[in-house]
Formats: structure tokens, C-alpha cells, sequence
């Protein structure tokens, strides 16, 4: 290329400061990862269909997403193990409202709503278990995430704080 053509891409012109703010380096940082994710697409499409980089392939995408999809789907469905047979369900919830009307005596049977309250009180104490472990997975994605962004953002968007293991001035 001669010295008298324009270069084909402009780059942006670097700030003064020589460094990004909190806000522009999270910017770059999603940008990089779209790029990278990108251009992995473009090399799949090229290996697999053989579809040159320059061209178009959204509709080859889609494809190649539905066709992973599906096969994730086959897998996870070898892998899971068939569940209860509806017979065997009715047979173990009918063991149990027999076995809480011998536990809670004869004015269970008398009362209507005794399989209702029965069946709220077991879905209850599972849902509380689910709900508590739930929570917890919650809390620790959060503060992992809160970490991560703090280690690498937090000098930026907070410059008086020091960085954790930093000799303090």
C-alpha cells in the first residue's frame, strides 16, 4: 500500500490520559469478546459448511445453533434416568395419606381438606430446601461476580481505594 492511500479501517484516536476509564475499559473488554466470538463463528461456518469469511452466513448459523441444540437435547436425554411410572406415583401418594391419617388420628379422615393441607405441607418443606439452596448459589455467583468486577474494574471506578495486597502510602 503507498503513502498516499487511506489506510481501509480508522482507528480511534487514543485519549490524552493514555488509559480507559471503569467504563470504557468494560466497553473494550465486551467488544474483544464479541470480536473473538465472531470471527469463531466465521471459522466454524468455513470449516463445517465451507462458507468463505466474507460472506453472509446467518442463515448457516442458525442452522449450525439448531443442530447443536438438538444434539445437546439428545444427550441430556441419555443421560437422565427415566422417571416414576404414574402407577407406582398414585400407589406411593396413596401409601403416604394413609400412613399421615394413622399419624394424625381418627378426626383426619373426618376432615376434608386433610389431603390439601397434606399435600401443601410436603410441597412446602421441599420448595423450602430447594428455595434455601437456590439462595445460596445465588449469593455465592454474586459475590464471585462482585469480586471479579472489583479486581478488575474497582481502581478505575473507585481511584482513592486501594487494590487488596497493595502496601498501603
Amino acid at each position: 500500500m503507498s503513502t498516499d492511500q487511506e489506510p481501509e479501517h480508522k482507528l480511534a484516536p487514543i485519549r490524552r490520559e493514555g488509559y480507559f476509564g471503569g467504563g470504557g475499559l468494560l466497553a473494550a473488554d465486551a467488544r474483544v469478546v464479541s470480536l473473538f466470538a465472531n470471527e469463531a463463528r466465521r471459522r466454524t461456518m468455513q470449516r463445517v459448511f465451507g462458507i468463505p469469511r466474507a460472506d453472509p452466513s446467518g442463515l448457516a448459523t442458525l442452522i449450525a445453533l439448531l443442530t447443536l441444540g438438538e444434539a445437546i437435547r439428545r444427550q441430556m436425554a441419555r443421560v437422565q434416568a427415566p422417571g416414576p411410572t404414574l402407577p407406582g406415583v398414585f400407589t406411593g401418594v396413596g401409601l403416604v395419606k394413609e400412613l399421615a391419617y394413622d399419624v394424625a388420628g381418627p378426626w383426619s379422615r373426618e376432615s376434608s381438606y386433610f389431603g390439601t393441607l397434606l399435600a401443601l405441607a410436603l410441597m412446602g418443606a421441599t420448595a423450602r430446601a430447594a428455595a434455601r439452596a437456590s439462595t445460596r448459589g445465588v449469593r455465592s455467583l454474586s459475590r464471585q461476580g462482585f469480586a471479579s468486577f472489583e479486581h478488575r474494574y474497582g481502581r478505575l471506578v473507585r481511584p482513592n481505594r486501594p487494590r487488596p495486597g497493595t502496601p498501603a502510602a
